[in-house]
């Protein structure tokens, strides 16, 4: 079963940094090869940003949508915008360590690129190739590894009611009439929109929480 710590921190993946920079988007490490390809580099620059800002305000809704429907105690809220701020430093520290990857990564899949449109691919190409992809791979693993032991953190903030409206979360931005408790509702959310969002909630008055 998906737990809120996955619906939040896991998706939150090393190439989710939008919010700060959304003109320069690590990418991630299963899509480096589609992307340096002609995916979304070849975006004009203002189509590229407004995607990733409609994205962006997807994930405040969803946010607003599941924490209604969680109806989160003060102390519940803290202890989560915490876990979240947490996830967050995870997710930097990540992508500061994929930057010179990314930069390794392109000069050797555009050499390998190049030289497989010729049909002469040399052992010495295909080496650094496969050594930038699994560093890609051991970066991810790493990453990985931190957010499932914080995810297990923050699944034990919940009641068994609120594991239960996570339990049924589907995709859904927005909720039918017969939906008033979010347990359809929701997309990708990045620990940014998260912290936004609990950070209203924590300036709230105590009878709206």
């Amino acid at each position: 079963m998906k737990s809120l710590a996955i619906v939040v921190l896991a998706v939150a993946s090393i190439a989710s940094v939008a919010a700060e920079e959304p003109s320069r988007v690590p990418v991630r490490p299963e899509s480096l090869t589609t992307t340096i390809a002609g995916g979304a580099s070849r975006l004009p620059p203002a189509v590229r940003d407004g995607i990733l800002k409609v994205e962006e305000l997807r994930s405040d809704v969803s946010v607003l949508h599941l924490i209604n429907g969680l109806h989160l105690t003060p102390e519940q809220t803290q202890k989560l915008l915490a876990k979240c701020r947490e996830a967050k430093k995870i997710r930097d520290a990540a992508v500061e360590q994929m930057t010179p990857l990314l930069q390794k990564a392109q000069a050797a899949f555009e050499a390998l690129k190049r030289e497989l449109l010729k049909d002469e691919v040399r052992q010495e190409t295909l080496a650094q190739a496969g050594q930038a992809n699994d560093a890609f791979k051991a970066l991810k693993e790493d990453f990985d590894k931190k957010m499932s032991a914080l995810e297990d953190q923050t699944n034990q903030l919940f009641t068994d009611a609120q594991r239960e409206v996570i339990r049924q979360f589907r995709p859904c931005v927005v909720p039918t009439k017969e939906e008033r408790d979010p347990m359809r509702v929701g997309q990708a959310v990045s620990p940014e929109g998260f912290v936004k969002v609990l950070d209203h909630l924590r300036k709230a008055p105590a009878e709206r929480l």
